[in-house]
């Protein structure tokens, strides 16, 4: 039996729909229908993850040769996790991701605000009664209060 064969069989066995499986192997609904069909093969990583989810060795996926036997039922209490609790872990990874992101987003704006806000801003350390520097550069006073008229001639010390 060929490797998409097994992996149509083994995805409708464990009760998993292409998007489903595309979930918990981090990958499109695409991809598995393409691995399915045989137009493309899955990735030693994926292959992996295909094994731990459907709980199937990796050899047996690749040999052609193997059949599909049932895993053996293990009494120890080591046993392999169940389909629903894969997909609840899945959930929690990805909101973990989606929560750990948005950390980051509000880290990075409190860090914007906040160094707007540091001794190094003239914000911070100007006092807002004193003129700004450049405002007293500009203002020129002349006192012109001795001056009996405008003359074109120039002054003499």
């Amino acid at each position: 039996m060929k490797l998409e064969e097994k992996l149509l069989r083994l995805r409708k066995q464990h009760g998993l729909s292409q998007q489903e499986m595309a979930d918990e192997l981090a990958v499109s609904r695409q991809t598995i229908s393409k691995w399915e069909t045989g137009i493309t093969i899955p990735s030693s990583e994926n292959l992996i993850g295909i094994g731990k989810l459907l709980n199937v060795p990796i050899n047996v996926l690749v040999d052609d040769s193997a059949s599909l036997e049932p895993p053996p039922v293990s009494s120890t209490a080591t046993e392999p996790m169940k389909t629903e609790d894969q997909k609840i872990i899945g959930h929690v990874f990805r909101f973990s991701k989606k929560l750990c992101f948005a950390f980051c987003i509000l880290l990075f704006l409190i860090g914007i605000f906040l160094g707007t806000r540091l001794p190094f801003s003239n914000r911070w350390t100007r006092d807002e009664r004193q003129p700004d520097p450049m405002e007293e550069l500009v203002k020129v006073e002349v006192d012109i209060s001795h001056a009996d008229s405008f003359s074109t001639e120039p002054l003499q010390p």
